[in-house]
């Protein structure tokens, strides 16, 4: 009877150390409080798994209740390490070549006479520690990388602004997971050729314009930014451009002329927000450039 208790105590000591890759093996992010937890409860295992060889060394008998509890305590290290992915610190790792070194199968050997009657299952416990240790040493060489998933999302949208000035285009955009870009375009298609150019104030360099109360206003918008996804239903993009807003009146001889100081081009600031709701896109923003010069963005489109 004490044979076979021993018997099973190898067999815990040998499960306890086929842990070992399970330890040192592992993917993804973790808590590393947990693998302490769990080295915690390994070095205690140890410890009870000598306190039984010694009693089993000194004739005493080994009570069933010793290896339940020792099994149970196995079985709560599984599920801690089962809990705790990735891969330990440094010092974990030394800590835990510590408790190896420690508490190696040569240390917990039973008796020379169990020795001899447990040769062929000790010699087969060694070679799979070697083996143990040569992947965990691979491991430790060479690291793991995980291939993350990317998410693609692509954006298309009507765009149109009717304050204070009417134009509408387009706007495309694509993102990688949370972060990408976009580029859009806006026009009144209404370009206007003028014969010459005035001031607000009628001045012409031939003097004062007469005009017959006709006026256009040519406006085209043109940029690119980033967007960035807060949610599934939210993201927020910016961005930089070019903005054209040319100013036109008609004199009494149906000649244009350009109204240079209602008309500008210079770069303009994008911000706006975006709402999706299911496939269907809402866009809101505003096109800034001379303050307090912008323009209202309202868009609608479709998310693949």
């Amino acid at each position: 009877m004490k044979i076979i208790w021993a018997k099973i105590i190898l067999l815990l000591i040998t499960f306890l150390f086929v842990l070992y890759p399970v330890f040192a093996i592992g993917g993804g992010e973790t808590e590393r409080d947990k693998y302490d937890i769990a080295l915690d409860k390994y070095a205690q295992i140890c410890n009870k798994c000598v306190s039984l060889k010694n009693q089993l060394n000194a004739g005493k008998e080994v009570s069933k209740v010793s290896l339940y509890e020792l099994l149970n305590e196995l079985s709560q290290l599984k599920t801690t390490l089962s809990d705790a992915g990735g891969e330990m610190t440094l010092n974990q790792k030394i800590r835990f070549e510590n408790i190896k070194r420690n508490y190696s199968l040569d240390r917990l050997s039973i008796t020379p006479y169990l020795e001899s009657q447990n040769r062929d299952n000790l010699s087969s416990t060694l070679s799979q520690q070697a083996a143990i240790d040569d992947i965990v040493r691979k491991q430790y060489q060479r690291p793991v990388y995980k291939n993350k998933e990317i998410s693609k999302s692509i954006f298309l949208l009507g765009l149109t602004s009717f304050v204070p000035d009417f134009s509408a285009g387009a706007m495309a955009g694509v993102t990688f997971n949370h972060i990408g870009g976009y580029v859009k375009f806006r026009s009144s298609f209404n370009p206007t050729k003028s014969a010459y150019d005035c001031t607000s104030n009628g001045s012409t360099s031939y003097g004062k314009i007469w005009t017959n109360g006709e006026s256009q206003t040519y406006r085209m918008s043109v940029g690119g930014g980033m967007i960035y996804n807060i949610c599934n239903w939210l993201s927020l993009y910016g961005g930089l451009g070019y903005d054209c807003k040319n100013v036109y009146w008609q004199d009494i001889d149906g000649a244009w002329a350009k109204v240079m100081d209602n008309s500008f081009n210079q770069a303009s600031i994008d911000v706006g927000a975006m709402l999706v709701y299911r496939k269907l896109v809402f866009l809101v923003g505003t096109n800034v450039t001379t303050f307090p010069y912008a323009d209202l963005e309202l868009g609608l489109g479709v998310k693949f």
